[in-house]
């Protein structure tokens, strides 16, 4: 498979219905890349200001495999955008392999947590979500959504989504990102076509040169 970022909102509390999609929707004709099966994950999105007018645009997917049909799905997608002013440019697209050590996912989506090494400098990010926010007494429910007949670009799509905005906190290295909104989410479907076919990345994540250059005197929001 492979998980876009664009396309980040998953969830699992109906089995029932995770298992009837699958059932359905995993038929002969699928590509190699196919995949079918439950995950939990989080994204997130940062933003380094650094000098001269320049800033990097970050998006991190770090997901973690539940059961899968088709094999593992645990991987981190990061993408990274150098933009100038207003001019911007890809300079990372990127995906690896992450470790059952590496991410951690409540299956409430209470708490997410994610520790990795890039580049010799540590990644974590951290979020929790409460349904009672005990500052206004108010109560909130996890999104969520049945999808049995969506397709995406090349094939059948049907899933069973969830997810909640979680708060948390992102670092690499000493550069520490304030409070942040942390999308954190669980997923039960199939993707015929699977992203890895659909969007192409690079195997192999690494913070680009500029950017370590960048993050000694840099802030982060």
């Amino acid at each position: 498979m492979s998980v876009n970022p664009a396309r980040k909102r998953p969830y699992v509390g109906l089995v029932a219905a995770a298992v009837t999609i699958l059932a359905l929707a995993f038929a002969p004709g699928a590509t190699a890349t196919a995949w079918a099966g439950m995950l939990r994950g989080m994204s997130v999105s940062v933003v380094i200001d650094a000098p001269h007018d320049t800033e990097y645009q970050i998006d991190l997917v770090a997901t973690e495999s539940v059961a899968t049909a088709t094999g593992d799905e645990q991987r981190l997608y990061v993408d990274i955008r150098r933009c100038v002013r207003t001019h911007c440019s890809v300079i990372e697209h990127a995906q690896r392999p992450l470790a059952s050590s590496d991410i951690s996912v409540d299956p409430a989506m209470t708490s997410a947590s994610l520790t990795t090494l890039i580049s010799g400098l540590k990644l974590h990010v951290n979020a929790t979500w409460s349904p009672v926010d005990r500052a206004s007494e108010g109560i909130s429910t996890p999104g969520f959504g049945v999808y049995p007949l969506e397709t995406v670009a090349g094939g059948p799509n049907p899933r069973v989504e969830s997810d909640v905005n979680a708060t948390g906190t992102v670092s690499i290295g000493r550069l520490m990102c304030g409070s942040k909104t942390v999308d954190v989410y669980t997923y039960s479907g199939v993707d015929r076509v699977g992203d890895d076919v659909r969007d192409p990345r690079k195997s192999g994540v690494s913070w680009p040169r500029a950017l370590l250059t960048a993050l000694g005197h840099s802030q982060c929001h």
